[in-house]
């Protein structure tokens, strides 16, 4: 057979095209490359080599379910990239922006939660280049160095990296000192992707790998760690193959009392089995904690001792509650769980309710589920668990059950339904069970009809062919119109959850009236938003400011004061939806960039550095003044 050999592909830089003769395993993972790109407006616009780096982001941060905006964030690659194409910050499952904490509250975490970082190399080749490591190990040495001092960050700006890197490695440093209380465990993830084969990889190449590891990991705190991994054709396969449905079985202490149950034979056994809509069992909490817990993949090389074992918080993403944390009922639970009498646990406790997309029974103890999603009972869930990670539950305790409901429903209506409904507790906030709201079922509904698809519940989308791009959450439509309507960029940029919940809930009322709602808001928000974003990938864009995280919204709102032709924010209020425009042209966009960066080099050079000018009504009031005071020639 006509094929390269691994000599071939060590020797030269083999670039990949479709003509090219490739070992089988490149040529499957090639081909699965080009169809997930092929028509996908995700990757429009891009070249081969651009859309190979979005690509392996996605798969590297799949199983965080990341929106497009948060992979998109962190792509990095070009001329002054510094051997890294894409770089992420993750913590508690949270994709974080450019290494920014944002709205996320430190004291929620719990002690020693991993932050992992992800630094990437994408190479769209059959073969293995030998500086990816070297180039990798300058810059992230540069970008972990945490004892830069405020007056030592001219030394970053002039150290060759492009202004994406540095940002990230400022907001890392802050994140860092945010999270100190909690001392989180740093997992550094130091990933080459390309199209050749392990097997294949030159001793060079393995050797600078574990170079790499052994000096980042002695710039670490001891608990640290440090992988080194090559994404190859195989790896592309097996994680594009991974399912992004979710499957747990739960196995229940005796018979469960089943609704509109039916059989049907297992198609690789021929056995039946039973499918059922809905059930109710009772289940050993040392079950229930096995069922909550994150499993062990025996696919893979190694699980990390501080991974595996913990709580699914995936189970938990349609829960409309955060865990209280050390409340009277948290601690009534805990001293029930520390000590033995004759009164059973799930005699004292409401039980759990789970909503799935499908269940089955394999041997009537042992139940499917699939996509689990506990929308009652986090609180009960998370003081079990944090009991059991203190050895604090009794022998007799873990023998105890607990009530478990299981509903089986991809119906949106009856899902929202269920939840609104065992989440009424009167300690719960009502602005937590907005998500939930005919208005937002409207919102959602309306955009569809311009191919906008808005995500109430996290992964309401995940198992079907929708556009990544194309998809918002309800920050992401918080925060546009927060920038095109409400006219507060700074909040949208960087407290958008805390705006909406402040003052018991004025902020949602702001973004989402239910008097006198107009629908079309969201849409010209959404597109408007989607247009100067795109204006901001492009190189004219980027020869005036490659900061585009922190101008995004800030062009939103100028543009809105401009187009409505308003001498101040005052007379903007009185602007009604409908007058609103929502076609801004790259003329005037230059413009406002242009003064956004004028306005920037006003103020304090390490409060820009660090993003901390953009998070302030100061920088917004003195943006809008001189973007006002120039309207005709911007306009």
């Amino acid at each position: 057979m006509n094929e390269h050999s691994c000599f071939d592909l060590i020797e030269g830089m083999i670039k990949v095209n479709e003509t090219q003769k490739k070992l089988p395993d490149q040529e499957v993972a090639y081909n699965y490359f080009k169809s997930e790109i092929k028509g996908n407006t995700d990757y429009k616009g891009m070249d081969e080599d651009q859309a190979f780096e979005l690509f392996s982001a996605r798969l590297v941060l799949k199983s965080f379910s990341p929106t497009y905006a948060e992979i998109e964030n962190g792509l990095v690659g070009g001329s002054e990239d510094g051997g890294i194409d894409s770089l992420y910050a993750v913590i508690n499952n949270q994709v974080l922006d450019q290494g920014d904490l944002g709205d996320i509250v430190p004291k929620v975490l719990h002690k020693k939660t991993p932050l992992d970082l992800y630094f990437i190399q994408s190479k769209n080749t059959l073969s293995w280049k030998a500086d990816v490591w070297p180039k990798m190990h300058s810059s992230i040495t540069l970008l972990l160095n945490s004892s830069l001092e405020k007056e030592d960050l001219q030394k970053l700006a002039e150290s060759g990296l492009s202004e994406e890197l540095q940002r990230f490695s400022l907001n890392l440093r802050n994140t860092r000192e945010q999270l100190s209380n909690i001392m989180p465990v740093i997992r550094l993830h130091c990933i080459y992707a390309s199209f050749g084969l392990q097997k294949c990889l030159p001793k060079l190449i393995r050797s600078r790998g574990r170079q790499l590891e052994s000096d980042l990991k002695g710039m670490l705190p001891t608990d640290s760690s440090v992988s080194v991994e090559y994404w190859d054709s195989l790896q592309i396969q097996k994680v594009g193959a991974q399912s992004t449905n979710y499957n747990a079985t739960l196995k229940i202490f005796d018979q469960a009392i089943i609704e509109n149950e039916y059989s049907e034979n297992d198609d690789i056994t021929g056995k039946g089995r039973i499918r059922a809509k809905n059930f109710v069992a009772l289940v050993t909490l040392e079950e229930y904690l096995n069922f909550i817990r994150k499993p062990l993949d025996y696919s893979a090389e190694s699980n990390s001792d501080s991974e595996v074992g913990k709580i699914n918080t995936e189970m938990f993403e349609s829960n409309v509650r955060d865990y209280a944390g050390n409340t009277d009922v948290n601690r009534a639970i805990l001293n029930t769980l520390k000590s033995d009498s004759n009164t059973r646990f799930w005699w004292l406790n409401n039980g759990i309710t789970i909503l799935a997309d499908e269940t089955y029974d394999e041997n009537k103890s042992e139940w499917v589920i699939e996509n689990p999603l506990i929308v009652n009972g986090l609180q009960t869930s998370f003081a079990l668990f944090n009991a059991f990670q203190k050895n604090a539950i009794t022998q007799k305790r873990l023998k105890e059950c607990l009530l478990v409901r299981v509903i089986t429903s991809k119906d949106e209506v009856i899902r929202q339904d269920i939840i609104t409904g065992t989440n009424k507790q009167n300690s719960i906030p009502k602005t937590q069970l907005h998500a939930n709201d005919s208005l937002q079922i409207r919102i959602e509904q309306y955009l569809k009809g311009y191919k906008w698809y808005y995500e109430r519940r996290k992964y309401q989308y995940r198992s079907s062919e929708t556009p990544l791009s194309r998809i918002r959450t309800i920050t992401e439509l918080s925060q546009a119109v927060m920038a095109y309507k409400l006219l507060v960029p700074d909040q949208a940029r960087a407290r958008p959850t805390t705006f909406l919940n402040k003052d018991g809930g004025k902020g949602w009322e702001l973004v989402f009236p239910t008097k006198d709602e107009d629908l079309t808001l969201y849409k010209k928000a959404l597109e408007v938003q989607n247009k100067i974003d795109t204006f901001l990938k492009t190189p004219e864009a980027k020869k005036i400011s490659s900061d585009s995280l922190n101008a995004r919204y800030y062009l939103t709102s100028c543009y809105s004061l401009l187009s409505s032709d308003v001498n101040d924010k005052e007379q903007f209020k009185d602007i009604p939806v409908r007058d609103l425009k929502d076609d801004p042209s790259d003329e005037l966009l230059e413009g406002v960039l242009q003064k956004f960066v004028e306005v920037s080099e006003e103020f304090d050079f390490a409060m820009q550095k660090n993003d901390q000018l953009y998070k302030s009504s100061d920088f917004r009031d003195r943006l809008f003044e001189e973007v006002l005071k120039d309207k005709q020639k911007l306009n």
